[in-house]
């Protein structure tokens, strides 16, 4: 009776803990103006939200993983729930790329000037960098962009060149996928309260930036740029593209 009750807390603290994932801000909540947001609710509710408790409701009733849960209910969507464990390995390495930037630009942020706020660096063109955008912009790119391209990415002129290894971001992929096995190799407690941390803490560092934004000159009008809809902009590609991403 006790290991039934324990595996039973431990199923209820899983599905707590992925609803607190599900509320988490998307990475394109605003996005083309304002005017996003109703067609990203929209799929949200259709889509996202159906999918979310179908999910639920499946491991609740089988307490199996996705590839054994769905062959319990029909052996012959086996190869459905293999499918989510590939998808959420290759959306694992997509998004750990983008955390060894993150973590890039955090170790080259504690100097005591931002190497990306000015171009006296060895990889800027001078020629052709701003750090302010004065007169014409025509043929200028920002430090932050050279700072980007040219040191985080090192780019090339074309794909004819393949460029060497980028050793740094090899390390900090390294730590990324250190990170994310320290978070989950014990589980779902151990994924659990690191999900306190990760639900929460983006909300105080949204807060922190909205803060610093709106003391900036024409803050105003850059809120009310994001926050202004555009309506046009449903019926492009690239939005629509963006609507079918609904996913937990």
């Amino acid at each position: 009776m006790t290991c039934r009750g324990r595996t039973l807390r431990e199923q209820w603290i899983r599905a707590k803990y992925e609803r607190k994932e599900f509320c988490e801000p998307g990475n394109h909540l605003l996005y083309e103006e304002g005017a996003f947001l109703f067609p990203y609710l929209t799929m949200v509710l259709l889509c996202g939200l159906p999918l979310l408790f179908m999910e639920f409701s499946i491991g609740q009733y089988t307490r199996l993983g996705p590839v054994h849960a769905l062959a319990r209910i029909c052996p012959l969507l086996k190869g459905v729930g293999l499918a989510t464990v590939f998808i959420s390995f290759v959306f694992c390495t997509y998004y750990n790329v983008l955390m060894s930037w993150a973590l890039f630009y955090l170790f080259n942020s504690f100097g005591a000037t931002l190497p990306w706020t000015s171009c006296n660096n060895t990889w800027n063109v001078v020629e052709n960098c701003s750090s302010g955008f004065p007169g014409n912009t025509s043929h200028l790119q920002s430090a932050s962009q050279q700072f980007f391209d040219q040191r985080l990415l090192q780019k090339t002129n074309g794909i004819e060149e393949s460029g060497g290894v980028r050793w740094e971001l090899f390390g900090f992929l390294i730590l990324s996928w250190v990170i994310v096995y320290l978070c989950i190799f014990k589980g779902v407690k151990s994924t659990g309260k690191v999900v306190y941390f990760t639900a929460v803490f983006p909300y105080f560092i949204l807060f922190a930036l909205l803060i610093n934004n709106v003391q900036l000159p024409g803050a105003k009008n850059g809120i009310l740029y994001f926050v202004t809809p555009v309506w046009d902009k449903l019926f492009e590609v690239k939005v629509r593209l963006l609507m079918s991403e609904c996913k937990k």
